[in-house]
């Protein structure tokens, strides 16, 4: 049984300074394994990487990393060349989400993959060989498509992810702007919470956002980078954190270690989300 997608999507954001307190770069990518699991765990639809200021930014690196983890492993080798980032890219754990298909499993019509179009009228599925196409496609180009049956042969027919009925994996966007400025362009039917050390106890303000959670159209949930908090992001900015996002959250009040990693932050915070709000039901 394939996990449903979310009723609302769910958008987390995530500073270019996230690996700063990783001197490696088998440390980074072990850092980004550990965040790119919590993000398929807790069915997360998409990554925004926003600029962290005065810090040196890796905004590239978390990137290339965290969507080659998303990709599926047959699709690897036609979008990711071999390069210094993804040296250690055999640390990072599988996802084993619906779109990354075990090889155990038979094909059949109806099944969802993601393909690349090695040409106009052939897609490789993940299959010993491509199937042809549906319908004629742009070659070199990642495509969804369902699987079907005509004339006693399997063909694939491109399909959009909003066509997919459960969840389908996280994309990655690069912003070059400030949490600040991303914060201020939402609409008012995105729900923004802000996680920080200062923020509300998480059970003083559960009921409420469970309440704003299902009204909302998207959530954004925002983390800040690991040396300082969202509250000092915006006042450098001259904003009040308080003013754009509508909630500040301590997920973890009490915490009986000086530093929460953002990793750490990351999987307490989704996992107490996804308990709150059952969604879907």
């Amino acid at each position: 049984m394939h996990p449903a997608k979310r009723k609302i999507p769910l958008t987390v954001l995530l500073p270019s300074s996230l690996l700063e307190e990783a001197s490696t770069l088998r440390e980074k990518t072990s850092k980004l394994g550990v965040i790119g699991r919590a993000l398929a765990i807790y069915r997360v639809s998409e990554v925004i990487i926003y600029e962290d200021g005065r810090r040196r930014s890796e905004a590239s690196l978390i990137s290339k990393i965290l969507s080659y983890m998303e990709t599926p492993q047959y699709l690897r080798k036609y979008l990711f060349s071999l390069t210094p980032e993804l040296k250690y890219a055999g640390l990072l754990p599988p996802l084993r989400t619906p779109h990354h298909p075990d090889r155990s499993v038979k094909p059949s019509p109806g099944q969802f993959r993601e393909g690349y179009t090695l040409s106009p009228s052939l897609v490789d599925v993940g299959l010993r060989k491509p199937l042809p196409l549906l319908r004629n496609m742009p070659p070199h180009r990642r495509i969804t498509v369902k699987l079907v049956e005509e004339g006693g042969r399997l063909l694939a027919e491109p399909v959009s992810k909003a066509q997919v009925p459960f969840y389908w994996g996280f994309t990655v966007k690069v912003e070059k702007k400030t949490v600040g400025i991303l914060i201020k362009k939402v609409n008012k039917r995105t729900l923004v919470i802000a996680t920080s050390r200062r923020g509300s106890p998480i059970s003083n303000v559960a009921s409420s956002i469970v309440r704003a959670w299902r009204a909302a159209e998207r959530v954004y949930i925002v983390y800040g980078p690991p040396s300082r908090g969202l509250f000092e992001l915006f006042e450098e900015e001259g904003l009040r954190l308080e003013k754009y996002s509508d909630y500040v959250v301590n997920v973890v009040p009490h915490q009986g270690v000086e530093r929460i990693r953002t990793e750490e932050a990351i999987h307490s915070s989704l996992a107490i989300f996804n308990y709150l709000v059952l969604d879907p039901e």
